[in-house]
């Protein structure tokens, strides 16, 4: 972002830059986290140039800035090896599939799933920075079930964290599965509907509980 913000006529040396840079970040990111909100990264831009006495003329300068930071974040993501199975399996079994992510860049969110072709798979893609607010808000788990036009007793929510997937989707009382990544805080008492290692292990949880809801005559979508 600097390169880009220097060749366009900003002011001052790299360290400063990145100094203002992480100072009004953390605040943001501070205030984020205590209030489940997300503040607009271009706000968040903004505010620092303006820190820095540099006054955008233009927006598209802001935009692509805020690209020339993402670029290499997008570059490096690759996907887990059964991200495609999975969701193209339950594509085939007929589930109607959304995405929640907390991301401060709503456009970061949509060009990751672009670059590997995801985005054909959901329904609805719903980011933080889009809606202003945080998992584990209510709010916007029923965004994503209003938009498939399913209820929270017909879902279910895959997510690796305890504390903004779980927890805000038991808020709204949809079923969860958590996909541990990484060790878990032995003092998180967070306890989802079912603990997997990888997508596919989530895939065969959700085959089986459509299964059991089926002869309930209550399906999962």
């Amino acid at each position: 972002m600097y390169g880009y913000l220097k060749q366009n006529g900003l002011q001052g040396d790299s360290e400063k830059f990145a100094k203002t840079y992480v100072t009004i970040c953390e605040d943001a990111d501070a205030r984020c986290s205590a209030y489940k909100v997300e503040i607009p990264e271009e706000d968040i831009v903004l505010r620092i140039l303006r820190e820095l006495k540099f006054r955008v003329a233009d927006r598209t300068v802001l935009q692509n800035a805020i690209s020339a930071f993402h670029g290499p974040e997008i570059e490096a993501c690759q996907v887990y090896p059964d991200t495609i199975q999975t969701l193209s399996g339950l594509k085939d079994e007929g589930f109607l599939m959304g995405m929640v992510s907390n991301s401060i860049s709503d456009w970061t969110v949509h060009a990751k799933l672009e670059k590997f072709g995801l985005q054909r798979f959901f329904g609805v893609i719903l980011s933080s920075e889009a809606l202003g607010i945080r998992k584990p808000r209510s709010e916007i788990f029923m965004r994503a079930l209003k938009a498939l036009e399913v209820g929270a007793s017909e879902a279910v929510f895959v997510g690796d964290s305890l504390q903004s997937d779980v927890i805000g989707a038991r808020t709204v009382g949809i079923r969860s599965i958590y996909v541990r990544r990484k060790p878990t805080d032995p003092s998180d008492l967070t306890d989802p509907d079912a603990t997997v290692t990888s997508l596919s292990e989530a895939f065969g949880r959700i085959i089986d509980w459509r299964n059991d809801l089926l002869k309930a005559g209550s399906p999962v979508d």
